[in-house]
């Protein structure tokens, strides 16, 4: 049996409580929420960048805590929060990472400072922010990570995205990210309090189909919508919602469609799960 890529078991943080899901190896899986909340911290919660309540994550069947050491060396994560020594330049960075990780290719490297335009004359410290991000990304392609997780960088994921491979898990979330719904095989959406759907396009299509208009929830629509995931009513309390259009598109390929715009009604519904807040 081959293990799930990544593993959440009974996963609680904050407001999340009990979040189980199984991630296949080669799924690419975009996560939607308001800005700064569980969306981002999901990968960052992989990488063990933030601790856990309660539950475990395994990475092909290794506890990211207790097998932290193995189980990075799996895991490619391209954040908006990771620090480099700022006065190194990238070719010292490389030299520092290629020795820890087996899967290191030198001419990768090579040829991904060119294709990503990675400065070579700076120190760190004089980098912008997208600077430090495509190295993050140039260094977890040269080690051929098996999972890649893009925390705030969906955007970049999308620029370079010809340079995945089918067998690599992808874990996507941030600005750009409307731009993955037709590539992705599940989407998870994160709302208030904790609450969260999960399922392919299509699943969320159908299942969103089923929901009023505008308003509460319907009691029997709201059981078969949530409880499954979360185990007591109250747990739908105070969710409006005006999805109907959105289900529509999501249930439909729309060749017509230009992927590369921001997709609004995908927006629509991140900002109407969340409450109206400001969505990613």
């Amino acid at each position: 049996m081959v293990d799930w890529a990544i593993e959440f078991m009974e996963v609680s943080r904050g407001e999340l409580r009990n979040f189980s899901l199984n991630i296949n190896p080669g799924e690419r899986v975009m996560v939607l929420g308001s800005a700064g909340g569980l969306s981002l911290e999901l990968g960052q919660m992989v990488m063990n960048l933030k601790n856990l309540d309660g539950g475990k994550i395994r990475v092909f069947g290794r506890n990211h805590r207790t097998n932290e050491a193995r189980t990075k060396l799996l895991l490619g994560y391209v954040g908006k929060e990771i620090s480099f020594y700022p006065d190194l330049r990238s070719e010292q960075i490389a030299r520092l990472y290629a020795p820890h990780y087996p899967g290191w290719n030198k001419e990768k490297w090579k040829e991904l400072q060119t294709r990503l335009k990675i400065n070579t004359e700076k120190p760190i410290r004089e980098w912008k922010d997208e600077e430090k991000e495509r190295l993050q990304l140039a260094l977890a392609l040269a080690r051929n990570a098996e999972v890649m997780i893009f925390a705030g960088t969906a955007e970049l994921a999308w620029q370079y995205r010809s340079y995945f491979s089918h067998d690599q898990t992808i874990l996507l979330e941030g600005n750009g990210i409307e731009k993955w719904l037709k590539e992705a095989q599940r989407i998870i959406i994160f709302g208030e309090q904790g609450k969260w759907i999960s399922g392919s396009r299509k699943e969320l299509g159908e299942r969103l189909r089923k929901i009023e208009i505008s308003g509460q929830i319907p009691e029997n629509i709201g059981q078969e919508f949530f409880l499954e995931h979360h185990g007591d009513q109250s747990s739908m309390a105070g969710i409006t919602c005006n999805f109907k259009r959105v289900a529509e598109f999501m249930g439909k390929n729309h060749p017509e469609i230009n992927w590369n715009a921001k997709n609004v009604d995908l927006i629509e519904l991140s900002r109407r799960f969340t409450g109206g807040k400001k969505d990613v």
